[in-house]
């Protein structure tokens, strides 16, 4: 059986990468390259990556 800490260190390196991808390039970018058919459009995505980027991105 799989522990909470053997789940956790699973999940670091994707969630990582997720993160990295919502950061680079424009919002509408970063939504083309999140996009699956069958998923939310590209204007939703867009929308949910720059709300995420306004509450939780530092501005310099």
């Amino acid at each position: 059986m799989t522990t909470y800490e053997e789940a956790i260190k699973r999940a670091a390196k994707p969630l990582a990468e997720a993160f990295f991808r919502i950061q680079e390039g424009t919002a509408r970018e970063a939504a083309e390259l999140a996009y699956t058919p069958g998923g939310p459009g590209l204007d939703e995505l867009e929308e949910r990556i720059q709300a995420w980027r306004d509450e939780f991105m530092v501005q310099d």
